[in-house]
């Protein structure tokens, strides 16, 4: 009898206590970082939020589509997955394959997100400008001073929790990261600090955190918006503002979604620098 094939997605909900038909909408949201290596200019973090159902059925519409992809015979069926910067380099696990290939397995794949209407989340920050201004706002968060890791992550939280008031949803959110990444250790400690703090839970609606890797298959959806997160933001943030915005991105992307994706740089970072200085000092004036 052929052994049954593991589940990540599957393993993460019995490990996180959801069940199928539960009365409380039940929501997840998955996010990967982009722009992980010293060198990159920019760190970004990005993925999507959805209905844990929703999640279910992006599972077993994403595996086949891994299945019937044109992996070459060499590359171990575990090793196969969708990973956005050696895809785009048709490197690592994806030589030798054609570009009509490349395009066909990445249209597939926005073809998924767009079906189950997964609504992506992001936030990304210029590394050199967080540097240069020399961020200290070391009373939001133990570990705010100095750190554009968490920065980003809170931000990205802060446009989760934004989402749910928008959506008029009384939901908790279980937040999973993948592991791995570069700032993972501050990551973590935050997400920690997070869940054992009940105010900050409550503020950030989360009803449980897990770092897992992308054998966990919506973690591979998140790498998609994450590093088109990280490329909108080298292209035009950085960049030229009047350069095309990328298909994949002006695919995946509404108007709608705007107010869920901040990008940080020195103009956005100084203003909000002002902005906690005139609350300190007010906070001050009152004692």
């Amino acid at each position: 009898m052929r052994a049954a094939e593991y589940d990540g997605f599957e393993h993460l909900k019995r490990t996180l206590f959801w069940r199928d038909g539960d009365m409380i909408v039940s929501l997840a949201a998955y996010f990967d970082a982009s722009g992980t290596k010293a060198e990159h200019k920019v760190w970004a973090i990005g993925g999507w939020i959805a209905e844990v159902d929703q999640w279910s059925r992006f599972c077993g519409r994403w595996r086949e589509m891994i299945r019937h992809a044109p992996f070459r015979p060499e590359v171990k069926p575990e090793k196969r997955i969708f990973h956005s910067a050696e895809l785009e380099s048709q490197v690592g696990i994806y030589e030798g394959w054609t570009k009509t290939e490349k395009q066909t397995f990445q249209n597939e794949a926005f073809t998924i997100i767009e079906d189950l209407q997964l609504f992506p989340i992001a936030s990304a920050i210029i590394k050199a400008d967080w540097d240069d201004l020399n961020v200290r706002l070391p009373r939001l968060k133990q570990d705010h001073q100095g750190n554009y890791f968490v920065h980003t992550f809170h931000a990205t939280m802060k446009n989760v929790q934004e989402w749910l008031r928008d959506q008029r949803f009384e939901a908790s959110v279980n937040c999973v990261f993948e592991a791995g990444d570069l700032g993972q250790p501050e990551i973590e400690r935050a997400l920690r600090r997070a869940w054992e703090d009940p105010e900050d839970r409550k503020f950030l609606h989360m009803s449980g955190w897990r770092m897992t890797g992308k054998h966990v298959l919506p973690l591979q959806a998140a790498d998609i918006w994450a590093y088109e997160s990280y490329k909108h933001m080298i292209n035009r943030v950085i960049g030229d503002r009047t350069r095309d915005v990328r298909y994949p991105y002006r695919r995946l992307y509404r108007n709608a979604h705007e107010k869920y994706q901040t990008y940080w740089d020195r103009e956005s970072l100084t203003a909000m620098m002002k902005t906690y200085r005139e609350f300190e000092a007010a906070q001050k004036n009152r004692r």
